[in-house]
């Protein structure tokens, strides 16, 4: 005990936290990093961090090895893809953070295989599809929304969130700016899911059509 002492303090970790559990460090984490992006995806990382902290929260965050976490992953093999990927962001992140911190002097999450993963259940629409979605858009009150998902690949928050003010007929973009996410079925305007999503889009001429015929 004495020479790992030693050892740690050589390699500046900080060694008041080295009783430090995992639960313990995924709070501060959480409450630390967490909440800088959209509702949707933060709460998705919340969901993320309290499932890792439920599989290891109790040991101590410098005795947990890749081993662990690669038990950890295993238990994922009937996840979809996605879901699996967002989990594997969030559990790298997290110990990226503590080594960051100086609470631990390497990363568990190097060399874990993610891979053993169900494939998710989304497909690109058909030639048929789409052309019957250009074709009847107008038959249907969300027909215009599911063009500007089609055509500018906009979420359906985001979509939810637009105006006439965010569509340049000038510059011939759409600017999206902001997002929707529901509350026990209300809806609530915020940021869209990541600042990366801040963007601006080129409105093509199928979807410049319906919009000036739309407005």
């Amino acid at each position: 005990k004495a020479d790992a002492y030693r050892q740690a303090v050589a390699a500046g970790m900080a060694i008041e936290a080295q009783n430090q559990t995992l639960g313990q460090w995924i709070d501060t984490w959480l409450a630390t990093y967490g909440g800088q992006a959209g509702y949707s995806r933060n709460r998705t990382q919340e969901l993320d961090a309290q499932r890792l902290s439920a599989r290891l929260g109790k040991m101590k965050l410098t005795e947990i090895r890749q081993v662990h976490i690669q038990q950890y992953a295993d238990t994922m093999s009937d996840y979809a893809k996605s879901t699996v990927s967002k989990i594997k962001m969030t559990t790298n992140a997290i110990f990226r953070a503590a080594m960051a911190n100086r609470l631990i002097l390497f990363d568990p999450c190097v060399g874990v295989r993610w891979q053993n993963v169900g494939e998710g259940t989304h497909r690109r629409l058909e030639d048929w599809e789409v052309h019957f979605i250009v074709d009847h858009w107008q038959a249907h009150r969300a027909g215009l929304w599911a063009l500007i998902m089609l055509f500018a690949g906009l979420r359906r928050g985001e979509v939810l969130a637009l105006t006439w003010g965010d569509i340049d007929f000038d510059s011939n973009l759409i600017h999206v700016r902001h997002g929707v996410h529901f509350e026990v079925n209300a809806p609530i305007l915020d940021a869209p899911k990541t600042p990366c999503s801040i963007r601006d889009v080129p409105i093509v001429p199928p979807l410049r059509r319906a919009l000036e015929a739309a407005r």
